[in-house]
């Protein structure tokens, strides 16, 4: 029984975080892939309410844990926003700042619908439902987070650039394992929105489908 139910996941596993996006990368109608991406997050949500993964979503961050959090970071952000900017610099240098220069207001509106939109559906699915839901196929922790990575990379796959599947894949490592570290969905959907909104302010947005203009 136990082998049937893990054969099931994997197979579910394949098709929600391979096969689909692999899918959105190749050349066919807009509307198939609204509706594959439609099919697909109203079965993450159906399995979510079943499971009760949404009710069990915490929300709290352990008081006792805040300061080695917030040095790390520190510490990755400023990692993160040198090499960034360095790479801005060097290969997209007419976009630098480029957000807060033409557009201000549009610049604001965009850090939340990101955050919102964006960000927390993306936690919770590659983060909150993926671990919980998956850690059983897996035989280790090292190995849960090498595939979370790359699922994660794999989703982003769409884009079709290489700079974005690297940084999805540096993210998506980062991301993982401090989900597992803390445990706190709340933090790992602030930490995501940090980079993100820094990669939209440093110029790097329009690869990753920011508005531009």
């Amino acid at each position: 029984m136990e082998f049937i139910k893990k054969h099931r996941l994997s197979i579910e596993h394949f098709l929600l975080f391979v096969l689909f996006p692999f899918s959105l990368a190749l050349n066919f109608l807009i509307y198939i892939k609204l509706g594959l991406g439609l099919i697909a997050l109203i079965y993450v949500v159906t399995i979510s309410f079943k499971k009760s993964y949404f009710k069990s979503l915490k929300l709290k961050f352990n008081p006792t844990q805040k300061s080695a959090y917030f040095k790390r970071l520190g510490i990755k952000f400023l990692i993160i926003a040198l090499l960034t900017s360095l790479i801005t610099f060097i290969f997209y240098r007419e976009s630098l700042f480029n957000p807060i220069q033409n557009n201000l207001p549009q610049y604001f509106i965009i850090l939340g619908v990101y955050a919102f939109l964006s960000v927390v559906p993306q936690e919770f699915i590659y983060r909150k439902f993926y671990f919980q839901r998956y850690k059983t196929l897996f035989k280790s922790e090292k190995q849960l987070i090498v595939i979370n990575t790359l699922v994660f990379c794999l989703g982003h796959l769409f884009f079709n650039n290489l700079l974005v599947l690297a940084i999805t894949l540096i993210g998506g490592l980062i991301f993982s394992l401090s989900y597992l570290k803390y445990q706190s969905f709340k933090w790992i959907c602030i930490e995501h929105s940090l980079y993100g909104l820094w990669l939209y302010t440093i110029g790097l947005g329009g690869l990753l489908g920011f508005p531009v203009n």
